[in-house]
C-alpha cells in the first residue's frame, strides 16, 4: 500500500511539473479573440442614471464600437453631431487600444495620450461590460455592449 501511495504521489508530481505554470498569454489571447469584434451599445450608467442608445427608426442602425485585431477601436454613432439625424453614421474618433489582463487603455489615435481606461467586468462572446474612467476628468461610467 505504501508503494502504491508513493507511486501515485510521484506520478502526480511529474504531471504537475509538466503543466504550464503561466497561462496568462493563452488567456489573454482568448480574451483578445473575444474582444475583437463589433459590439453594439446597450446601456451606460453614469452617476446613477442609465442611458440607452438611439436606434434609428428609418434604418435600424445603432451605436457600436469595433475592436479590431490591429489594436484600433473605432466608435461609431448613428446620430450625427448636428441635428441628431439618423441618416448617417459617423465615427467620433479612432483610438489605439492596449489590453493588459482586464484593463484596456484607449489612446487617441496616433498619439500616446490616454483618453480612457476600461476595466472589463464581463467578457463573453455576446456580452462586454466595463467601467470606463475618463483620463482627464476621472469620471467613471458602467457601459454594456452586446455582439448581436
Amino acid at each position: 500500500m505504501k508503494k502504491l501511495i508513493c507511486l501515485l504521489s510521484i506520478t502526480f508530481l511529474i504531471l504537475q511539473s509538466c503543466s504550464s505554470g503561466d497561462n496568462s498569454s493563452e488567456t489573454n489571447n482568448d480574451n483578445n479573440s473575444l474582444l475583437e469584434r463589433r459590439w453594439y451599445f446597450v446601456s451606460e450608467t453614469y452617476q446613477g442614471t442609465t442611458h440607452y442608445p438611439t436606434v434609428c427608426n428609418n434604418n435600424g442602425h445603432r451605436d457600436y464600437v469595433d475592436f479590431l485585431s490591429s489594436n484600433i477601436a473605432d466608435f461609431n454613432y448613428v446620430a450625427s453631431s448636428t441635428g441628431n439625424n439618423c441618416s448617417d453614421q459617423y465615427s467620433l474618433e479612432k483610438f489605439n487600444w492596449i489590453k493588459n489582463g482586464n484593463t484596456i487603455n484607449l489612446k487617441f489615435f496616433g498619439t500616446n495620450v490616454t483618453s480612457e481606461t476600461l476595466i472589463i467586468t464581463e467578457l463573453t462572446s455576446t456580452t462586454l461590460k466595463f467601467t470606463a474612467t475618463d483620463a482627464t476628468t476621472n469620471n467613471s461610467a458602467e457601459r454594456v455592449y452586446s455582439s448581436n
